[in-house]
């Protein structure tokens, strides 16, 4: 989408995002994007980079319905950045037959990722890496699906959640256990400030090393309970088709080991993952894995295969699309004199 001459991007936050569908007030809040975490597009926002534009126009950036302008849902009812990221509280507009889907979806955990459309105006590449540090924000969305494969929601609360929590020292014990990791470094951080600025010269490090060395322990005894209570429902909900859950039902080192382990490059499983198929040339390595992931990878080339087919076989071929298949085929026959079954079946037969 091109606004103003230029061009709009789109990205979806990072993990560990709290969404809330609260009672019949149709509001939810998460964050849009976190802090220094590294996206698909590899690009990073920092702190400040919201700023300017909320101050700016924070009052007319809209709440659409998968980036559709024609389908506003909603209005931004406080939006600011804190210590973690873009804090986002939306309202949706009740009565209006799409918010009305979105808020259900939202509750039932049926949708369950946010995005943003922006312009970003200041930027510099660091190994790699985009550091984007300034940007003009227009909007946020509910989304079907994420750009980038870790963005996900992981709390939305609707009233029959509610139902369900009967035991009160259970539920408890999982928000304890889901929400101290975030107080863990809350606290981390005013600690490190106060030491900086009420300390003498030769205290700060020292107390900064204790400081720094009780965090570790407090975090790494948290990452191990909260691992024991939620990995297993993280990865599931991490899956996006039956590819990607065979993955990670079926194979339970990680990626790097695997790779160390197999021919696979830790890019080629992380596609497999993901969900998606491997390159051509990649597919005979797929004997090296269980034969759940090998049945899945090849459904879900069946599937794409079936789709790309469908969508040719009712459009059609134009002489140029005849030209163009057949140089990526390499058809020996006259493409212009090819029929549109014969291009069909070597599609099937080369992907």
């Amino acid at each position: 989408m091109i606004v103003n001459n230029k061009e709009v991007e789109f990205r979806n936050f990072v993990p560990q995002v709290e969404v809330r569908a609260d009672g019949n007030e149709y509001m939810f809040e998460g964050y849009a994007v976190t802090w220094d975490s590294v996206d698909s597009y590899d690009s990073t926002f920092q702190a400040g980079a919201f700023k300017k534009t909320i101050s700016e126009r924070g009052d007319r950036i809209k709440i659409l319905w998968n980036h559709n302008t024609n389908e506003p849902i909603g209005k931004i009812i406080e939006i600011r950045e804190d210590k973690k990221g873009l804090f986002v509280r939306g309202k949706l507009t009740e009565g209006v037959a799409k918010a009305e889907d979105v808020y259900k979806n939202l509750q039932a955990g049926v949708i369950d990722t946010l995005s943003f459309g922006f312009t970003p105006l200041q930027s510099k590449k660091v190994e790699g890496i985009r550091h984007i540090t300034e940007v003009k924000l227009y909007e946020v969305s509910p989304v079907t699906f994420e750009a980038n494969d870790t963005a996900q929601i992981t709390d939305v609360r609707d009233d029959k959640q509610e139902e369900r929590a009967e035991d009160f020292n259970e539920t408890l014990e999982e928000f304890r256990i889901r929400y101290d990791g975030g107080k863990i470094c809350d606290a981390m951080w005013e600690t490190l400030w106060d030491i900086w600025y009420t300390d003498e010269q030769e205290t700060v490090i020292p107390k900064l090393d204790i400081a720094l060395s009780a965090f570790h322990a407090a975090y790494l005894q948290w990452a191990k309970d909260y691992i024991a209570m939620f990995w297993e429902t993280r990865k599931l909900a991490m899956s996006k088709n039956d590819l990607s859950t065979a993955y990670i039902n079926d194979i339970e080192e990680t990626i790097e080991t695997m790779s160390s382990k197999t021919s696979f490059t830790i890019n080629e499983l992380k596609t497999l993952s993901r969900g998606s198929i491997l390159p051509k040339e990649s597919r005979n390595k797929l004997v090296e894995l269980p034969e759940s992931v090998r049945s899945a990878h090849q459904k879900e080339r069946s599937k794409v295969v079936e789709a790309l087919c469908d969508e040719l076989r009712m459009s059609g071929f134009s002489d140029a699309e005849k030209e163009r298949f057949g140089a990526l085929l390499n058809l020996r026959e006259k493409t212009k004199e090819v029929s549109p079954m014969t291009v069909l079946t070597q599609i099937r037969n080369r992907l």
